[in-house]
């Protein structure tokens, strides 16, 4: 195959697939925070990510709470996404030249999701708090924002744990990805 060919079928197994699996990775964080799932955004979350994770929940049920056929799901496509991407250059993958990458892309969307969310906290305080999508946003990051709001006060009615949470991330990010 040429290496258009090639590079245009990367590009769309990796837009497919991270929309997809940020999705999922979005419910599995929305249950695990107990998002309010009546909110409009977690009811799409629900609905889109349901066609794979229900079937799976028949046989793998939920571990103190947490749902385990959601992060089953994520796992298995992100598997799914980094073996495709060994087809399409011609290699055939084994179980161990999975891992690696497979961690490595599991790693990154977790922090990139957290950026996202935080960016968009940021821009609905700003704009319209009582939006539905900020408050998905608020509630999903609180549990990593409320740490660094206890070190680190609002200055003059200015909260800079926004900040400081998307500077550790990007350090999260280069220290492991």
């Amino acid at each position: 195959m040429s290496s258009k060919i090639i590079s245009a079928a990367h590009f769309l197994i990796e837009v497919v697939f991270n929309l997809y699996l940020s999705a999922l990775l979005l419910r599995f964080l929305l249950q695990y925070v107990r998002a309010d799932f009546y909110n409009p955004v977690c009811q799409f979350v629900a609905k889109l990510t349901n066609p794979f994770v229900l079937p799976i929940r028949k046989w793998i049920p939920g571990f103190f709470g947490m749902d385990v056929s959601t992060l089953v799901v994520w796992v298995m496509g992100t598997l799914l996404k980094i073996t495709l991407f060994h087809l399409l250059i011609g290699a055939i993958p084994s179980l161990f030249t999975l891992i690696g990458p497979t961690i490595h892309s599991l790693l990154s969307q977790v922090i990139q999701l957290y950026f996202y969310t935080i960016l968009l906290e940021v821009i609905f305080s700003w704009i319209n708090p009582a939006n539905p999508l900020a408050m998905v946003a608020s509630r999903l990051n609180a549990p990593l924002m409320k740490p660094i709001r206890r070190l680190i006060p609002s200055i003059g009615g200015l909260d800079l744990s926004p900040l400081v949470t998307i500077v550790f991330l990007q350090f999260l990010g280069l220290l492991f990805l």
